[in-house]
This record gives structure tokens, C-alpha cells and sequence, in this order.
């Protein structure tokens, strides 16, 4: 069987934890290496604005792929994970996938899964999301704001774009320290969910 080739954007910052450079790249490369998809593009990129709107958008309107995932540098993906999308997006005839995450604390233990069957503020990522390419040309690129993920996806919803969850939590989250209030949002709301 022959796959369309997915688009994966890395957008890459120099990030410092405790006084120390760190350098995830090792680990994005060999996420990306090890999917169990057969055909990706992946392009890492400097960030050149803090909501990596810049680079995402640049490399979009570089590419011939159809579709186009994304993996920040502080996050990783489980071996299927692309699979998992492009499979749930082509059975259902969607324009848009997505999975959950495993979020994570900075040092890598697991704190919750995070799954939902229907995209919304805060319950989805970047990192989740397969979409098609033409999304980005019908309602836009990526915005340089906060939650810019979900304004992109939100855009798509109120376009009456369809969408599918792969009902599996494939994406790795990782919360950097200066987010501990957001972790403790994450938590208290899957607790009332």
C-alpha cells in the first residue's frame, strides 16, 4: 500500500531547566524515526516567536504533503501515533484527527491521560492534531497568541470541518515547570469530567 507522506513541523527553542541547557532534539528525531507510518517529511525549525506561529506557518507553505502533524521539541509521540491518525482520519472521512496525550511532569512521570472524544479549550494540543493541508489554506495559518492550538481548531469547527479522535492517548505532554498552575487545572478538570 503506498502513504501519502505527512508533514511533521518540529519548532525548536533553546530551553533552559534549573540553570541547564536542555537539548530534547534527540528525543523528537528518534519519536519521529520510530513512527510505524512509512512516509514523513519532518522539518525541525528555529523558533522565531514564542507561539512558534513563524515557523509553523513558513514550512506549510513550503510543502506538497497533504497532511500535517506537528511535535514540539519538549514532546514525543508513542510508535503508532501517526498511524493511529492517518488510519482514523481516512476511515471516517475527516479533515481533521486527533489523540490524546500522556501528560507528563518535566522529569517524565506520567501524571494523567488525557482522552476526549470532542475537541475543546485546553483539552486539546498541537501535538494531538493530523490535519489536512487545505485547513490551513481555507481558514488560515497559525496566530502568534495564547492557545493558538485551539483557536486553530476552534476556526475549524465553526467551519463545520469534521474531525475524529483516535480515542488513544499516543502523544507524550510534557508540562515545563513554570506551568504548575496549568497542571493543576489539567488535573482538577479531568477530575470533574
Amino acid at each position: 500500500m503506498s502513504y501519502p507522506h505527512i508533514l511533521v513541523i518540529t519548532p525548536t527553542a533553546v530551553r533552559y531547566h534549573n540553570g541547564k541547557r536542555l537539548d530534547n532534539l534527540p528525543r523528537v528525531k528518534w519519536s519521529v524515526e520510530n513512527q510505524t507510518y512509512p512516509a514523513i517529511v519532518h522539518k525541525v525549525k528555529q523558533d522565531t516567536d514564542r507561539f512558534a506561529a513563524t515557523s509553523r506557518n513558513s514550512v506549510i507553505r513550503e510543502t506538497n504533503c497533504k497532511f500535517v502533524a506537528y511535535l514540539d521539541d519538549d514532546n514525543w509521540w508513542e510508535p503508532n501515533h501517526l498511524m493511529t491518525l492517518y488510519d482514523n482520519l481516512m476511515r471516517r472521512h475527516c479533515s481533521f484527527a486527533f489523540s490524546g496525550s500522556i501528560i507528563r511532569t518535566w522529569n517524565g512521570t506520567p501524571l494523567m491521560k488525557r482522552i476526549v472524544n470532542r475537541p475543546s479549550k485546553c483539552k486539546i494540543d498541537t501535538n494531538e492534531i493530523l490535519h489536512r493541508v487545505e485547513l490551513i489554506e481555507k481558514y488560515g495559518g497559525w496566530q502568534s497568541k495564547d492557545n493558538n492550538d485551539w483557536l486553530m481548531v476552534e476556526s475549524w469547527l465553526n467551519g463545520g470541518e469534521s474531525f475524529a479522535s483516535t480515542g488513544f492517548a499516543t502523544s507524550n505532554y510534557t508540562l515545563r515547570p513554570s506551568l504548575n498552575i496549568y497542571a493543576k487545572y489539567l488535573i482538577g478538570q479531568m477530575k470533574h469530567a
